[in-house]
């Protein structure tokens, strides 16, 4: 007698099987296509410039140069701060012109490094008043799909009205990355709905102890977008 259950079961399950694999191979496509279309973004933001004479006169930096434009918020950045009470606050505004370093060899996720030019308030990595005050190097990383992380070193505090709206140290920014418009070509790259914020200590103490350093909270200190102009 042949049992038909088992053999229905057997063809149910080489179903299930040819199902899965299918899945899981157009899965690792899509995966893939869109690693791919991340990473192809991230060149767009980092790769050196064209050898184009018409991109700047007398202009010597191949590597890729970005305007930032940043609004800071006026307080002093101590706690949380949610978007009703931003939006209560006023702002100031500062241009910073950023240089992302080509991608690291070796090294993944994709990470280089970066540095403001001209800056009164964030000095190059390698210059002698970033040394002087322990500032950390600037970079950048791509840990996150869709998004671009960078960090610059802040070597004077930013103030306005006698508030020090960003002290000395480490300004983390994020932001979302953007490759198509409606009122720009399709293969220009933006960084929009960016935020920048700062690494704080929070205080702490056990027992008579103290723990400070330990625990650190992110502190939003202002928004951002950016244009490539190289």
């Amino acid at each position: 007698r042949v049992d038909v259950s088992t053999g229905a079961s057997r063809d149910e399950n080489a179903v299930r099987r040819g199902l899965r694999n299918a899945l899981s191979f157009f899965k690792e496509r899509v995966d893939m296509a869109l690693e791919d279309k991340d990473e192809a973004a991230i060149s767009r933001i980092v790769a050196p410039r064209a050898d184009d004479p018409r991109l700047g006169e007398g202009e010597t930096e191949m590597r890729a140069v970005w305007q930032v434009d940043l609004s800071l918020f006026v307080r002093e950045p101590v706690g949380p701060l949610d978007a009703n009470a931003a939006a209560k606050l006023d702002r100031t505004s500062l241009r910073i012109e950023c240089v992302f370093g080509d991608r690291d060899e070796g090294v993944y996720p994709s990470r280089g490094g970066a540095e403001a030019r001209k800056s009164r308030f964030f000095g190059s990595s390698t210059s002698g008043e970033s040394q002087t005050r322990g500032a950390p190097p600037g970079y950048w990383i791509a840990d996150e799909p869709g998004f671009f992380k960078f960090s610059l070193p802040a070597t004077s505090p930013i103030s306005f009205s006698d508030i020090t709206c960003v002290p000395i140290g480490a300004v983390y920014f994020n932001a979302e990355i953007e490759t198509e418009r409606k009122d720009a070509p399709s293969s220009e790259t933006r960084l929009v709905s960016g935020v920048a914020t700062i690494k704080r200590d929070v205080p702490a103490s056990f027992m008579g102890a103290d723990y400070s350093g330990i625990l650190a909270e992110y502190v939003v200190v202002g928004t951002f977008s950016a244009r490539r102009v190289n």
